[in-house]
């Protein structure tokens, strides 16, 4: 009788310990195409360097999930390479990208994190901005696709931040249009 005790006892302490938050997911941020799109602007057409990317913050396992700035670097790198934006050698632009803020609930069934991200294009590596946009996008993580907290959190950080990228590449598509900043 006291070895069953133990046994379910222990139960609950095994299964928080096993309950630890994840950081963001490198494959889960890379940017979706937005419909049909024409083909990227020359403008853009293997044009873009990554500079900084900061902001993020590492997962404390005990805590809530994260976005770092590596995984960050990492699905904005893959995602302008899938859009053929990404540059091999010298860059017509480099992007530095601040993740201003990931707000994020404590509690919640339906999971909604909000990520404000602020772009800034130079020309080249220099200090000329030839763009620069603030973007917020929402995504919610619904409790009945992803029932346990901590990971509808990550779910819900992973869907924000690929919002948000792919956000920025329709952005970079419109200002890349005649009349428009990068246009030139």
């Amino acid at each position: 009788m006291g070895h069953r005790f133990s046994t379910w006892a222990a139960l609950p302490v095994v299964v928080l310990l096993s309950a630890c938050a994840e950081g963001a997911q490198t494959t889960a941020m890379i940017a979706t195409s937005p419909g049909a799109m024409a083909p990227t602007p020359a403008v853009l057409r293997n044009a873009i360097a990554i500079g900084a990317v900061s902001g993020g913050s590492n997962t404390n396992p005990l805590w809530m999930s994260e976005v770092s700035d590596s995984n960050f670097h990492d699905a904005l790198q893959e995602s302008l390479a899938n859009q053929s934006m990404l540059a091999a050698g010298n860059a017509r632009y480099t992007l530095d990208v601040l993740l201003v803020s990931l707000q994020q609930p404590y509690i919640s069934l339906n999971t909604t994190v909000t990520a404000d991200v602020r772009y800034t294009l130079h020309r080249g590596n220099g200090t000329q901005v030839v763009y620069s946009t603030e973007l917020s996008t929402p995504y919610t993580a619904s409790v009945l696709k992803t029932p346990i907290g901590f990971m509808r959190l990550q779910v819900a950080n992973e869907g924000a931040m690929r919002t948000n990228i792919t956000s920025l590449i329709s952005a970079l598509r419109a200002a890349a249009q005649p009349g428009q900043p990068l246009a030139n």
